[in-house]
């Protein structure tokens, strides 16, 4: 048995000062003061320890990509995203892949070390993404429940998918996957009517992929004038639903995260990444977070770390600490249903933590009681 000494725990429900944590095979066993027997002693020196980090969108990291469709790229984008204070993932891609699906299969057999929960893919299949250049004229289409049957019996792995509910049949295949244990997020949407989003709410649908990226807000009636919600009002009106925010300071600037917050709260409110690889390393200075100018828009690309994200949030936003470490690690856990072993520091939960100083900065990682990045 190893233990955790001389921390600022955040579990993250509040703070515990002058406590041990004690971990073997990979989890927490016990929490308390003194606790005596252990093999190992770590001195955390004073720093805070959290759980470790959960991010459900995530594309790679540190120049490796999840999508790569190689064991040696998703096990160094792993390595990477732990290094930044990341224990858990869903591996993302656009659409689901069957080769991704074989090889995050075989990286799941892990018993320790950081963990992917599953695939997430945003987008049922290439043909139709919502506001992508290469889908500009074409028609929408409609998706059968067979057709996503298909996608399940070749992709075991998916955890999560985006569903555009402007598309035929959004509400039944939403059913369905949710059915099949599937999480469902409203994602990459054209202009979806409140009904539209409301018939998917009430299929399953339980999110709505990086809140205000990809989606409408309110509209107004050609005849009337009318004001009616969009996608974006409808998530923060209805409480079911989880906003998924990219919390970086440019996808939403703090007054903005201050809105979602107190619109949705703590426990309806989690922070991503929607991280893509980079292969070269950033320069000092240099910024992880730059305008993407695309014909007739402006989108934003990230490439920052969820250390960064849950840095910046906090230093932007009036979001409270503990509420901030809560966003990165219980709440996505529960929008998951993973929260019965994920995304707190309790007697037995998975030993999953990150060493933090006063600036959020992380110092150490271990996934599972393995550790990943080394207190120094």
């Amino acid at each position: 048995m190893k233990k955790i000494v001389n921390s600022k725990i955040i579990t993250p429900y509040r703070y515990l000062e002058g406590y041990d944590v004690a971990y073997e095979n990979g989890k927490i066993v016990k929490i308390g003061k003194d606790i005596a027997n252990c093999e190992e002693v770590l001195d955390a020196k004073g720093l805070f320890v959290a759980p470790g980090y959960i991010d459900l969108h995530i594309h790679g990291g540190g120049g490796f990509s999840f999508i790569e469709e190689t064991e040696d790229a998703v096990n160094h984008a792993m390595e990477e995203v732990a290094k930044h204070g990341v224990t858990s993932v869903l591996a993302s891609h656009m659409v689901p892949v069957k080769k991704l699906n074989d090889l995050y299969q075989e990286y799941m057999k892990k018993a320790d070390g950081p963990e992917i929960i599953g695939l997430h893919a945003e987008c049922v299949d290439w043909e139709y993404i919502y506001g992508e250049p290469m889908n500009e004229g074409k028609e929408i289409p409609d998706y059968s429940v067979e057709r996503c049957e298909q996608i399940l019996e070749n992709i075991t792995t998916l955890k999560r998918i985006g569903i555009d509910p402007c598309i035929r049949g959004a509400a039944e295949i939403t059913r369905y996957f949710v059915s099949k244990g599937v999480s469902v997020s409203i994602s990459h949407c054209g202009p979806a009517d409140y009904g539209q989003v409301m018939k998917c709410v009430e299929a399953g649908a339980n999110s709505a992929t990086h809140l205000y990226t990809g989606m409408f807000g309110f509209y107004r009636d050609e005849q009337t004038g009318e004001r009616f919600p969009g996608l974006i009002e409808d998530c923060l009106l209805e409480p079911d639903l989880y906003a998924e925010v990219i919390g970086n300071g440019k996808h939403l600037t703090g007054p903005m995260l201050d809105l979602i917050y107190k619109s949705k709260g703590v426990s309806k409110m989690y922070l991503t990444t929607d991280a893509a690889p980079r292969k070269e390393p950033f320069a000092e200075g240099e910024p992880m977070v730059i305008p993407n100018r695309l014909p007739n828009r402006i989108s934003i690309k990230t490439m920052a770390p969820m250390d960064y994200i849950v840095q910046q949030t906090y230093r932007c936003s009036n979001i409270p600490l503990l509420d901030v470490i809560r966003m990165a690690t219980l709440t996505p856990a529960q929008m998951m249903k993973i929260n019965d072993r994920k995304g707190k520091i309790a007697e037995g939960y998975d030993a999953d933590f990150v060493f933090l100083d006063k600036e959020l900065n992380v110092k150490a990682v271990i996934a599972r009681g393995k550790v990943c990045k080394n207190l120094n």
